[in-house]
C-alpha cells in the first residue's frame, strides 16, 4: 500500500498539522505487522520545500520526500497547473493508491488531478485510479455546494474530534474519528531546569502558566492575558506566563501585553526545536482558542508530561480531559471565569499534585500514538476496501 501525504503549509516553524504529518510518515511506515496490520503501509510526503514538515521528513527518508505548492486562488493559476502536474508526475512513477491531504489547499490540487483521469482519456482515467482520504484538522463548516462536490471524490474522510463529526451530517462519505495520538515516551513529566526557570526569571513562589499552543490570535492568549491584568494584585504579582513559539502577530503582541502592565511577567521562549524543558517550568497548561481549534496535540503533550490544562469550551478542546480531575473548562472568551477559576487553582496548589498526576495517567492511557497509528492504517484499510 503506498501512501502519499500531503500538506501545504509553507511555513519553517511547526504547529499540530507538522505533528500529525510527521507521526504518521515516521512510525506507519516502520511499523511491523504484528498487532497493527498485515498490509505495510510505505509512506511518502509532498509538501513546499520551506516547510518544517519536508525539512523534518528529509531526516527520515529524503528519497520520500517531494518538493511541491499547493496554491489555490485564482490569481494563483499557473500556480495551480504547476502543483497539479506534479502530483500527475509523482503519481504516475509510484503510483500511489491513497494521497492523504490534510487542508483544503492540497485537498483541491488531489482533486484537480482525480477530475483529470475522470473526465479525460480511459488509459489516463485508470492511471489516475487513486483514493482520497482527507484529515480535516480545524473547524471550517462546510457550507457550499462545491463541499458535496468534493466529498463525491473523497473515499473517506477522518476527523480529530467527536465534535468535527457533526460538520459531516449533511455529506455521504464515510467518516472515521481518530484524535490525535502524541509519543508518550518522548512527552513525560521531568524536572524543571533550575538553571532555565533562573534565565527567564521565575522565582520559586511563582505560579507558572505554558503553553506550547502557538500564539495566533485564535488562540486565545489575549483572554488569558486579561484576566491576569484584572487579578487582584497579591495573585497577579505572582503569575509568571510562558509562551513557547515566535509570536505570530509580532510587535502587536508585545504591544498588547505592555499596555495590560504584564511585561514582566509574560515570558518568550522564541522557536525552539525542544519544548519539554518549558513546559516542565509550568505548574499547569492552557489552550484557549476561540475558533479553528479541533483538538491540540499540544493540549495533550502538556498533559502527558503532567501539566492539568485550562482549556475553552470551544469545539473538540473538552475531549482531552476530565474537568476538575486532570484540567479544567472555561466557557470560551470568558474571562471572568478564566480570572476566577485561576485565582482558585492557586488558593488550592496543595491538590496540584494530585491533578497532576491525573492529567499525566490520562494522557499515558488514552493519547498513546499507538492506537492513533492503528485507527489511521484502519482507515487506509477501509479506503482499499480491505
Amino acid at each position: 500500500m503506498k501512501v502519499l501525504l500531503t500538506n501545504f503549509h509553507p511555513a519553517p516553524t511547526g504547529g499540530g498539522h507538522s505533528t500529525y504529518v510527521l507521526s504518521l510518515f515516521k512510525n506507519l511506515s516502520s511499523c511491523h505487522s504484528e498487532g497493527m496490520s498485515p498490509m505495510k503501509p510505505q509512506l511518502f510526503i509532498a509538501a513546499p520545500k520551506t516547510s518544517y514538515i519536508y525539512n523534518q521528513a528529509q531526516k527520515i527518508a529524503p528519497d520520500r520526500v517531494f518538493d511541491v505548492e499547493f496554491p489555490t486562488k485564482f490569481k494563483e493559476i499557473v500556480g495551480i497547473f504547476k502543483a497539479v502536474w506534479s502530483l500527475k508526475n509523482l503519481h504516475t512513477q509510484y503510483q500511489f493508491d491513497i494521497i492523504h491531504t490534510n487542508g483544503s489547499s492540497d485537498h483541491h490540487i488531489a482533486l484537480y488531478l482525480k477530475w483529470i483521469g475522470f473526465f479525460t482519456l480511459r488509459n489516463l482515467r485508470h492511471r489516475q485510479n487513486f483514493h482520497i482520504l482527507r484529515t480535516k484538522h480545524d473547524t471550517k463548516p462546510f457550507k457550499n455546494p462545491f463541499h458535496k462536490i468534493e466529498a463525491m471524490f473523497t473515499t473517506r474522510y477522518i476527523v480529530v474530534s467527536e465534535w468535527l463529526k457533526n460538520l459531516f451530517t449533511n455529506l455521504t462519505t464515510p467518516v472515521d474519528v481518530v484524535h490525535n495520538g502524541i509519543d508518550v515516551n518522548y512527552f513525560k513529566p521531568r524536572e524543571k531546569n533550575n538553571h532555565l526557570a533562573q534565565q527567564l526569571g521565575i522565582q520559586p513562589d511563582d505560579f507558572v502558566l505554558v503553553s506550547c499552543a502557538g500564539n495566533s490570535a485564535w488562540k486565545g492568549w489575549h483572554f488569558l492575558t486579561q484576566a491576569i491584568a484584572d487579578m487582584p494584585e497579591e495573585f497577579r504579582s505572582s503569575i509568571k506566563i510562558i509562551f513557547t513559539g515566535k509570536p505570530v502577530t509580532g510587535e502587536r503582541f508585545k504591544t498588547y501585553v505592555e499596555d495590560l502592565g504584564l511585561s514582566k511577567q509574560v515570558l518568550y521562549s522564541g522557536f525552539v526545536g525542544d519544548i519539554r524543558p518549558y513546559i516542565a517550568l509550568g505548574h499547569i497548561g492552557f489552550v484557549l482558542s476561540h475558533r479553528i481549534e479541533a483538538i491540540s496535540f499540544a493540549c495533550r503533550q502538556m498533559m502527558a508530561m503532567g501539566k492539568p490544562v485550562i482549556v475553552s469550551d470551544y469545539a473538540g478542546l473538552p475531549e482531552n480531559l476530565d474537568n476538575d480531575l486532570n484540567g479544567w473548562i472555561v466557557k470560551t472568551a470568558d474571562i471572568v471565569a478564566l480570572r476566577e477559576k485561576i485565582i482558585d487553582i492557586m488558593k488550592n496548589r496543595h491538590h496540584l499534585a494530585q491533578i497532576s498526576a491525573e492529567a499525566s495517567k490520562k494522557a499515558h492511557m488514552e493519547f498513546n500514538d499507538t492506537v492513533f497509528l492503528q485507527k489511521t492504517l484502519h482507515s487506509y484499510q477501509l479506503c482499499m476496501g480491505v
